[in-house]
């Protein structure tokens, strides 16, 4: 009952503004054709297409969002905007393709240009207003339809449905109180508030609250004592709710998986442990490198032996053994930026170092110096996109700094990531950024697609156009 309301509340939010949407699409329809008989208005010319399209859209962009961004009461300003965008991405995207596939001559372009500009103020308007105002409709609608609730053993899963019903996530539900296993400690001989006995009380306080669900955490009772509450449920027609109270035990969030009828619960998602995915990126890093080092690599190289012979004789590669995903080892390639027979490569380079030559300074700040890593990608010892990898003795020295600083290590190391494109390159000076980086090498992690990393690498094309302060 309760993740069928709250996902309800959700689905009508959606419905609600799918209806809208229809609605604006056939006034401006109609604002077009206003010397036409109405019931011509959709019939006479392919826009019921593009509004099926729309629609289309609409429901595919709501089935895909994840779950974080669902709750539209609990959302934040910036996720709501989020949202929105999400949506008119989904509406022009789906129109476009449309467009170019039936290479429609009839449709108004103004009209199209109109509703493509209207929309998305539109979305935000639904997004920011429909869900307090369905929210209401539907608490009066469950006000009579009261469900009475009891949780089982866990105090603080009593507060949080407590918080939520007040909210609106689970409307018309109604949290009684709760039982334990044992007699809790009383406090100046007064029982905790909402505390109503024990689990022997079971069937009288069920009896005197009239419940109707009961709500308990999965990991608490020893499975007799689990089984025999079910048949109880089960016998008086209540409902039982289990909570999966392990990401409070291990302190993070957790996803389940379903493998050959087990579920499997794990801290983060992984997409890039899919085989496919895998294919995916590495047949995108092939391409690309390959791309760069016979279209800019010649070029590049030439002009990192000029300035070399320029001002700093030696070397045209500089390479340092660096970590690699699962914690190994490779050699990286780079054109060397700092003079020859430097006894501090170890020591990372600051703004003003005076191991770094002057055109040497240019390429670190342009980011010249990592072309030749693409041979590491072609290798396939790096990625185009990824945690930047480090030193293994700046690896454990992080790692101190970030309980979590290893998980990086679960994929390959890039050429740029999400923590550059963020803000964080170069030197990394106070632990804060060290926490930082190793967060958002995290969320990339936990959050790849296809787009994300295109996104990257555009971002990173602009820094390397209009390098960063921290580039140095």
């Amino acid at each position: 009952m309760l993740t069928n309301r709250a996902s309800g509340l959700y689905r009508i939010h959606l419905g609600a503004q799918i209806g809208t949407v229809v609605a604006f699409f056939t006034a401006l329809h109609a604002a077009f054709n206003w010397l036409n008989p109405w019931p011509s208005l959709l019939q006479r010319s392919p826009y019921t297409g593009y509004l099926l399209i729309v629609v289309v859209s609409l429901v595919g962009e709501g089935l895909t969002r994840p779950e974080r961004l669902r709750w539209m009461i609990e959302l934040s300003r910036r996720n709501l905007r989020r949202v929105s965008l999400r949506q008119f991405v989904a509406t022009v995207l789906g129109l476009s393709v449309f467009l170019v596939c039936t290479q429609d001559h009839r449709i108004s372009r103004a009209f199209f240009s109109i509703f493509i500009l209207g929309v998305l103020p539109l979305y935000h308007a639904m997004n920011y207003l429909y869900p307090a105002k369905l929210l209401k409709l539907l608490l009066q609608i469950f006000k009579k339809k009261q469900v009475n609730m009891l949780v089982i053993e866990d105090r603080k899963a009593m507060d949080f449905f407590e918080g939520k019903i007040k909210t609106g996530i689970y409307p018309g539900m109604s949290v009684s109180g709760y039982l334990t296993q044992k007699t809790p400690e009383f406090c100046n001989g007064a029982p905790p508030r909402h505390w109503l006995g024990t689990l022997d009380t079971l069937e009288q306080v069920t009896g005197e609250h009239s419940i109707q669900q009961i709500v308990m955490p999965s990991l608490c009772f020893d499975p007799a004592v689990g089984r025999k509450l079910r048949a109880f449920c089960e016998s008086k027609g209540i409902r039982l709710v289990l909570i999966n109270d392990a990401p409070q035990r291990l302190g993070c969030r957790l996803t389940m998986t379903d493998i050959g009828g087990m579920e499997i619960l794990s801290p983060r998602s992984e997409p890039l442990e899919d085989p496919l995915n895998q294919s995916i990126k590495r047949f995108a890093d092939i391409v690309f490198a390959t791309v760069v080092l016979i279209l800019i690599f010649p070029f590049t190289t030439l002009f990192a032996w000029l300035c070399h012979r320029a001002q700093s004789p030696g070397p045209l590669f500089f390479t340092q053994e660096r970590t690699g995903r699962g914690g190994g080892t490779f050699r990286i390639l780079k054109y060397r930026t700092l003079h020859a027979n430097n006894q501090e490569e170890a020591r990372q380079v600051t703004a003003g170092d005076e191991r770094v030559f002057s055109l040497g300074r240019f390429m670190r700040k342009t980011s010249l110096d990592e072309i030749p890593q693409f041979i590491n990608v072609l290798r396939g010892e790096m990625s185009l996109v990824g945690p930047r990898p480090h030193l293994p003795e700046h690896d454990i020295k992080f790692a101190d700094i970030s309980a979590n600083y290893f998980v990086r290590n679960f994929v390959k190391p890039g050429i740029t990531g999400l923590a550059q494109v963020k803000g964080y390159r170069g030197e990394t000076r106070t632990r804060a950024q060290v926490r930082n980086r190793t967060r958002w090498d995290l969320i990339y992690l936990e959050r790849w697609t296809p787009a994300l990393d295109i996104w990257i690498v555009l971002k990173t094309v602009v820094q390397v156009l209009r390098p960063p302060k921290a580039a140095f």
